[in-house]
């Protein structure tokens, strides 16, 4: 009886564990999307990427329902000629409540890099 409640623990743990990895991952892909975005669009118009606790998919489209947080914050001045964006996007965990940590991916723009 004793082994199968430690196994059960284990497996439980594990599966928690597994989900979180996944959160985290889909986390990373959901910033990154945003700031290939922000390569895609026109250097003067950046500005319009800032938002703040945005509730998005997985997939990264603004959704009321959507399980994860996004904000994008935009500084312009940060360098003399390069713009700085920060996507950080706050994950699901197992049990439904949001990380306590965001990820956070930033990146510098300057008008030369955008296509």
């Amino acid at each position: 009886m004793i082994v199968i409640i430690g196994f059960s623990s284990a497996y439980i743990g594990s599966i928690k564990t597994q989900k979180l990895a996944i959160s985290n991952f889909k986390a990373n892909c959901v910033c990154r999307n945003r700031l290939q975005r922000a390569m895609a669009m026109d250097y003067t118009s950046l500005w319009a990427l800032a938002e703040s606790n945005r509730w998005v998919t997985a997939d990264g489209y603004v959704n009321a329902t959507g399980t994860f947080k996004r904000a994008t914050v935009v500084d312009p001045n940060y360098l003399p000629n390069a713009t700085r964006v920060t996507v950080s996007v706050w994950y699901p965990r197992p049990f439904g409540d949001l990380s306590a940590k965001p990820v956070i991916v930033s990146t510098l723009i300057a008008p030369e890099m955008i296509r």
